[in-house]
């Protein structure tokens, strides 16, 4: 378990991508271009999170009246669910080239 403890560690401060570079070169993004990348990366999933709070607000009207609110809840719950299994399996040892199944 420590070297759990100490593996993550090591992983949350050397951050993604950074083991594999020299220390004589030059990072990609200074810490500027990191921030102008992320507020363009947040500008992009704007119109994506509209769009998921206007289709979670209609179903919620929609069901609200029926008094079965709480179906959302659980239907959002089962999709991230299976979202979560299936991309899970990409990353699975002997999953290549779709032998996931």
């Amino acid at each position: 378990m420590r070297n759990l403890w100490i593996l993550t560690r090591f992983l949350l401060k050397s951050g993604p991508g950074k083991s594999n570079q020299k220390s004589g070169k030059k990072k990609a993004f200074s810490d500027g271009g990191r921030i102008v990348v992320y507020l363009l990366l947040g500008v992009c999933l704007l119109p994506v999170s509209v769009l998921l709070f206007l289709l979670g607000y209609s179903g919620y009207t929609f069901l609200q009246p029926l008094g079965l609110e709480t179906l959302l809840i659980e239907f959002v719950c089962a999709i991230g669910m299976m979202v979560i299994f299936f991309y899970n399996h990409s990353y699975q040892p002997g999953c290549g080239a779709g032998n996931c199944f």
